[in-house]
């Protein structure tokens, strides 16, 4: 990603972002330069355009995936809204609306990840319907000190 870019993704986050978590881990992808793609993107379907869902944010790495994220800032996430977020985005029908609205070869390998930004890693409770969505290698979930760790680590000298 040129600077110009940068400063035009940078731009865009900061005016989507409906919280400071989403603009936070969107702004640590595109500090490891992770292509941008769009942020608080409301997806529709092909046929009668009802709404699917959205997406906090969308990334591109090469050729070989597309991270699709959502971050939720309550102190206890609801496991619905995680098993929701996962199935969706898991469907391949909806993959390829994603994959046609951005115009991105179909060979993208979606990751979804889930970010708990309220909610701690020891917080939280071992749910069965969370060890099934974790059975996909594609689904991944992060939680505050996971960001924070991250964050941290992954400081990057300015360009």
């Amino acid at each position: 990603m040129d600077p110009q870019e940068y400063v035009s993704a940078l731009k865009k986050v900061n005016e989507c972002g409906k919280n400071a978590s989403e603009k936070e881990i969107n702004i640590f992808f595109l500090n490891l330069k992770i292509d941008f793609i769009d942020c608080d993107a409301k997806i529709k379907s092909k046929e009668d355009k009802t709404p699917i869902g959205e997406i906090d944010g969308i990334f591109r790495y090469g050729d070989r995936f597309l991270f699709l994220i959502e971050t939720d800032e309550s102190s206890k996430v609801d496991t619905k809204k995680q098993d929701s977020f996962f199935s969706k985005w898991s469907d391949k029908t909806n993959q390829e609306i994603i994959m046609n609205r951005y115009n991105l070869p179909k060979n993208l390998q979606p990751i979804k990840i889930f970010v708990c930004y309220g909610e701690s890693r020891k917080s939280r409770k071992d749910k069965p319907s969370i060890r099934h969505e974790m059975k996909d290698s594609t689904n991944a979930i992060l939680f505050k000190e996971d960001v924070e760790y991250f964050l941290k680590t992954c400081e990057l000298p300015p360009d």
